[in-house]
This record gives structure tokens, sequence and C-alpha cells, in this order.
């Protein structure tokens, strides 16, 4: 159980725990379904749960194994679920805790109409996220694919279309390419916001309509965000999806279709760019010539990173864009781009920012705001690491080093090294580093993953006005 709150996942109990954990259930089991174990005929398990229990997480995970569920119901509040893909997300690291906060306007919970708060919170070995990784399992496919199959659709149709009955007439919501919201009465005329219910409504239909839109707007405001930070970590992590699952995602969804529209995508082929394409809003394909783009019927889908394209490929795309008018959802075209210079490539330290000053709460805020992770806690609750790996690599950044929760001084930026992602322990008094045979040269690094952790390194020492001799620094 101490390896469970520390953070370990259920996966990684050692076998004499799990032996343990077994036989300290087996009673439970018998308890829940007296003389028998749970019932896996039936068209519907129910699985009681106690929260952060290691136990109860253990066996719940072997009953998923086994029962191998189409759906998996959670119970929470229902206006979480569009933060079911931040939970999932791989970069999602418990402890952590949902706020929720309820007003009782119609005094449903107590006449004096009291505003509610509390904290939902998760641990690694709490249940409900034993639950969501049990579904990616069952599934039979990663946490990234999870996110993918759970995006919401707020309720749009393939047409970006809502409608809102109020009983004697009806509004339509259309959701457009800049994720906003268009409002139309029943004649076509456009609104500039939702109209309350009046008299002649009918007051329940008009009331529910109503609460949807106004809890609509804020659903969509929290997944256009999730939704553009997952892009974002795509296009750094040089993700690709298969052309069904792009399809799926991108043209299916109502929600992913406009980001879609706005992003210019490759056709790979082992990991190489083969063609460039834009999916358009009727629903077609273009070129950069503004062409018609013939899909293919097999290969892999990503979002094409501007270090990949010529110069003239580049100007065209960007011309294209600009004649639609089109603003793209997530720095694409207009992303900085840095590229490895012929001195570097057998080295094994990236030093552009070793010896930069800066506050330590702003390198901390930046770099965690990207995607990084604060390194082991060490002795006195010092750390002086940031890391972030994405699926087969991973980058750590040295510093000077700060204490947990007195990070408000100044530190001094060392240099940053590439490694195979998965081969550093880390954690409280964890003293693992890099071995020799897990790094990586700067030159073995993709051009599109050095570029982007450079680009990241470079925003988060924005602030810094100074930069001492390196690696000289290191022994001040």
């Amino acid at each position: 159980m101490e390896q469970l709150l520390r953070g370990q996942k259920i996966s990684e109990i050692e076998e004499s725990g799990a032996e343990k954990a077994e036989a300290e259930a087996s009673e439970t089991e018998k308890a829940v379904c007296p003389g028998t174990e749970y019932d896996l005929s039936g068209p519907v398990l129910y699985f009681p749960i106690r929260h952060h229990s290691p136990v109860c997480s253990y066996h719940l995970q072997k009953a998923a194994e086994a029962y191998r569920p189409d759906c998996i119901l959670i119970e929470g509040p229902e206006n979480a679920e569009p933060l079911i893909p931040i939970l999932v997300h791989e970069d999602t690291k418990p402890p952590l805790a949902l706020y929720y906060a309820y007003q009782d306007k119609e005094g449903l919970i107590s006449p004096d109409r009291e505003d509610y708060k509390c904290y939902y919170p998760f641990l690694a070995c709490s249940p409900e996220l034993t639950a969501l990784d049990a579904a990616a399992g069952a599934l039979g496919i990663s946490r990234a694919e999870l996110e993918d199959r759970i995006v919401p659709t707020l309720g749009f149709g393939e047409r970006q279309e809502r409608t809102f009955d109020y009983g004697t007439r009806s509004f339509h919501v259309y959701l457009t390419p800049a994720l906003e919201l268009e409002i139309f009465d029943g004649e076509g005329k456009r609104l500039k916001n939702m109209p309350a219910p009046g008299k002649r409504d009918d007051e329940k239909k008009a009331a529910d309509a109503y609460a949807e839109f106004k809890a609509l707007k804020k659903q969509l405001k929290t997944v256009a965000a999730n939704q553009k930070l997952r892009l974002e970590q795509a296009l750094t992590a040089e993700r690709l999806w298969s052309l069904e699952q792009w399809r799926t995602l991108f043209v299916k969804n109502p929600v992913m279709h406009q980001f879609a529209i706005g992003l210019v995508w490759g056709i790979y082929e082992e990991g190489a760019l083969k063609a460039t394409f834009r999916y358009m809003e009727d629903g077609s394909f273009n070129t950069m010539d503004e062409e018609e783009f013939e899909f293919p019927e097999a290969g892999m889908a990503g979002l094409v990173h501007p270090i990949e394209l010529s110069e003239e490929e580049l100007a065209a795309w960007k011309e294209q864009l600009s004649d639609y008018e089109v603003t793209q959802p997530i720095e694409q075209l207009e992303r900085p781009v840095y590229r490895l210079t012929e001195d570097e490539k057998e080295k094994t330290e990236l030093t552009r920012f070793g010896g930069k000053l800066l506050n330590g709460l702003s390198l901390s805020g930046r770099l965690q705001g990207m995607g990084w992770y604060r390194g082991s806690v060490q002795d006195g609750g010092v750390y002086t690491t940031f890391y972030r790996e994405d699926e087969r690599i991973g980058v750590e950044l040295e510093f000077s080093g700060s204490y947990v929760g007195d990070e408000n001084d100044e530190v001094t930026v060392y240099g940053a090294h590439f490694y195979k992602a998965g081969t550093v322990k880390r954690g409280s008094y964890v003293y693992d580093t890099i071995k020799k045979e897990n790094e990586y040269k700067l030159g073995q690094v993709s051009p599109r993953y050095f570029s982007e952790v450079v680009l990241q390194l470079t925003r988060a020492t924005a602030s810094s006005q100074e930069q001492l001799a390196y690696p000289e620094c290191r022994s001040s």
C-alpha cells in the first residue's frame, strides 16, 4: 500500500504485494456476492468501490479484465465529463482533484439556496482512475487513443448544428470554425444572444433548453482549451493516426472537425512526410496548389511541422490560409523553427541555455505549463531537474535547484540531455540518472522534436536578462 500511496500504478505492484491484496480482498468479494465470485454472465456488472483503496482498485482491474465491458459508467458530477480527456491524459499525474461548485438557486437541496463547493480527489490507486485505464485496456488501445474516443460532441451533429426547443419556438446553434457559437431563430435570423424564456414558451422546455445552452458555453470553453493542448502535444511529439482513426476523430466528430479545417496535415510513410493537404469545410481535401487532394487508402496522417516544409511549400500554405481568411487554432505554420548546428550533432548535451539566470518560480511555471514535470525531490526538499517524455524519447533539463514550496529565488539553468523514455526512475528520494547507453546524441534526435524542445526552453527562459559562462558556472 505504501508503494501505491507514493504514486505507483496498480500494474507496478510487486508480485508479493499483489498476492497479499488478493488474499485481503477474498472476504470482501464473498461479502458482496455471498457464496460466489462476481457474476460475469449478466448484461451489467455493478462494482462497489471504496475511494482511494489499493485493494479495491486491484480487484476492479481484475474484474474489468475478466468481464471486458463495452462501456464503463463511473459515478461523478455530470458536467465534469468534458474533463475526462484531461484525467486520462498521459501527462496528468496524480494526486489531483476536481473542484466542483454548485449554486442551489432553485432551493433543491435547502430552502436557504446556499452555494456548495467540494473536491473530488484522485490518487494513483483511486478506483475511478483504474476504471478509466481499464476502459483503454479492454479496448486494446493506448491512453491517447482513449482520449480520442471520448472527445465529446457537445450534442452537435455532423453538420455542427444543435437545436434548442422552447416549445412554441426553437433556436438553432452552430459551431463555427473559430469554435464560437452562432445562434439563429426559426426564421433564420442571426441573434446576438440566446433569448431568455418568455411567457408564451413552454415553461419547462424553455427553462431546460436555456440552462442547457448556458452549460454548453462553459463546456465548449473547457473542451476547446483541452483539445488545443492535445494538438500542441501531438505536434511536438510527432503523433500519427491511422487514416481510419484520423477520419473518425477529425471528420466525424463535430468539435474536432472545426479544429481540423484550420490546420495543415500530412501523409506519412515510415515516419517520413510524403504529401500535405488541407481538410476543407465542405468535406473535400485540398493541396497547397488548391487542387483536389486524393485521400489515400493506406498510410498515417499527422500534423505537419514547418521544419518539414521547404520555404516555397511553407509560403504556399500560408498564402492559401490567408486567402481563405483561416485563423489557425494552434500555432503551426507561424511556429518558430530551430535547427541543429554542425557543432552540436555529436554532442550529448544541449548547452544553448546554459548559464541563464532567472526566477525559479517563472522557470517552473512556464515549463510545467508546456508539459514538463519536476524531477525527483531529494534531501531537504530540493529538486534540480525538469523533464518531459513523449513515447520513445525524453529530455531532462538540469538547473541549480529549487526547494519545493520555496521556488521564488534566482536559479541558473544548466544543460539538457535527450534519452530513451522510461529508463530513468523518478520519485521522492530517488537518485537515478540518465545512463550513457540510454542517452542520445543531439544528431540522433528528430529535427522536429529538437526544434520543439529548443522552442519550449526559449520560451521558458525568456525572462532571463543575464547568461553566465557555461559550464564554468556549475562550479561557482
